[in-house]
């Protein structure tokens, strides 16, 4: 590359699917100055201050292609990025790699990364989030919003501390296209008051000029199981994404989120579908409710429809967070409301009971032989488990992929990845199933939302087709299937 006959200057986009590498670290150990500048040896007590300025001068005098989006692995690389015109930055920091932070600050990276033309940030992860505000923070304490031209950012932190630290970086009330990550939304209990007083900083960032939002509780714990810290708190103030779903202007006022046409929305990435009950003496054997559970779901889910406007809704936790304890409804003598607790809590009958067509009826007698058969070894739960993990499993990786541009990702083949016993011809016949029985949400959906077009439940995509006059067509490419309402 360092000594190619023609210009890159065609090429917008590289990236590495697989390996600890990137298109800049390419760039810097195939140059001139990599392969020809003698090494230095550093001991112990050098001052890696008189060292740094070296290596920021070999890498400015880089040349490195303008392309549209670059990915950093070091904080050095911020060096080797041109500032031409406006690109999309990926930082996936290797943090066991990164060295003498403090040291970084100083010598002027806060200062070139206010120089460059930084229209999308995305971390991805916590960790990398937290390096690069480390690293960087000193510098910016003097330079507050350090990126003016930044419109689409997807943050992963792991404390609200963090995202004050990054309020100082970034005018959250420029922002176009946001996504939080939150590897912990739940922490101690004297959060509940910085969760409640964080609610100017939201109102003010999630302002009028938001498009698209993306918002994932990246819990690694089980928020469906009894006793459990996550699932203690889900519904109170010390939870963040409580909070702002609770009293954040944006999801509780139809006209602060009226520019808003992409939503993505996932609380739960922790994937099971237990067993559940409404009589506390089960609680050996199922995940315990009660009607302020069920209600307080139906609450939340609600909110969803405030976006009036959406043209894309993304519900990743669909089949195991939100459908086994909400109904959704197109009438109802219960003063017209539309989604309502489902206090029948049935672990089957929900997914596969509705549609009593021909296909549907032959794909509960495959249902039926299943279940007898796992039935006879103790594992009742064992395949309506397996289905929902096995759609949830089609789902981009939510730790490391911002969820804003969802479907110009390709969905995973599941069945592959986990690998099972079952033929893809029952499966599918299964999927078909379900979908079938969906069919009452869906009218929902495309009735409370009349610009909707693209929708994702669980793994199953929907393209929603309003050409007609008396109809709307929904179908599931990836199903082979399709139904007019």
């Amino acid at each position: 590359m360092a000594n190619a006959t023609y210009p890159l200057e065609y090429l917008r986009d590289f990236q590495f699917l697989v390996g600890n590498y990137s298109f800049l670290r390419i760039v810097r150990d195939s140059s001139d100055y990599s392969l020809y500048q003698s090494s230095r040896l550093l001991f112990e007590n050098d001052d890696f201050d008189d060292y740094y300025p070296t290596i920021e001068k070999q890498m400015s005098q880089m040349a490195v292609p303008v392309m549209d989006s670059y990915q950093i692995l070091g904080l050095e690389e911020i060096n080797l990025l041109p500032s031409e015109s406006p690109f999309s930055l990926q930082v996936s920091l290797d943090t066991k790699q990164q060295m003498n932070l403090q040291s970084i600050s100083d010598s002027g990276l806060s200062s070139k990364l206010q120089q460059l033309p930084i229209s999308s940030l995305e971390f991805d992860n916590a960790k990398s989030a937290d390096y690069f505000i480390s690293a960087l923070g000193t510098g910016f304490q003097e330079i507050k919003r350090s990126l003016p031209v930044l419109k689409k950012l997807s943050l992963s932190v792991s404390s609200l501390r963090s995202l004050q630290a990054f309020s100082n970086v970034i005018d959250f009330p420029l922002l176009e296209h946001f996504e939080l990550k939150l590897s912990r939304s739940t922490f101690n209990i004297e959060d509940e008051h910085l969760n409640l007083a964080s609610l100017p900083f939201w109102n003010t960032a999630l302002s009028e000029n938001i498009l698209s939002l993306s918002l994932v509780n990246l819990n690694y714990t089980n928020l469906l199981t009894n006793f459990s810290i996550g699932s203690t708190s889900v519904f109170k103030e010390v939870n963040l994404f409580y909070t702002l779903l609770l009293h954040c202007k944006i999801f509780n006022d139809p006209d602060a989120s009226r520019n808003v046409t992409y939503v993505n929305f996932c609380l739960n990435s922790f994937a099971a579908l237990p067993e559940f009950s409404m009589n506390p003496a089960d609680y050996k054997s199922a995940f315990i409710v009660d009607d302020y559970y069920l209600k307080s779901k139906s609450r939340i889910f609600k909110k969803l429809f405030n976006f009036y406007n959406c043209e894309t809704l993304i519900i990743p936790d669909y089949f195991f967070n939100w459908k086994p304890f909400i109904k959704l409804q197109t009438s109802s003598p219960d003063k017209g409301e539309f989604c309502v607790a489902n206090s029948i809590l049935d672990n089957t009958d929900y997914l596969f009971g509705y549609c009593n067509c021909p296909s549907c009826v032959s794909a509960r007698k495959i249902l039926l032989r299943k279940t007898e058969e796992e039935g006879a070894m103790g594992q009742t739960q064992t395949f309506y488990n397996f289905i929902v993990l096995l759609l949830f499993g089609r789902i981009p990786n939510m730790e490391c992929r911002s969820q804003l541009n969802f479907f110009s990702n390709t969905l995973q083949d599941s069945v592959e990845i986990l690998g099972s016993g079952y033929m893809k011809s029952d499966l599918a016949q299964v999927f078909h199933l379900i979908l079938d029985n969906l069919v009452p949400d869906l009218r929902v959906f495309i009735t409370r939302l009349p610009r909707l077009h693209e929708l994702c439940l669980g793994g199953f995509l929907f393209d929603i087709d309003r050409s007609g006059t008396n109809s709307v067509s929904i179908s599931a490419p990836q199903e082979n299937w399709s139904v007019r309402i």
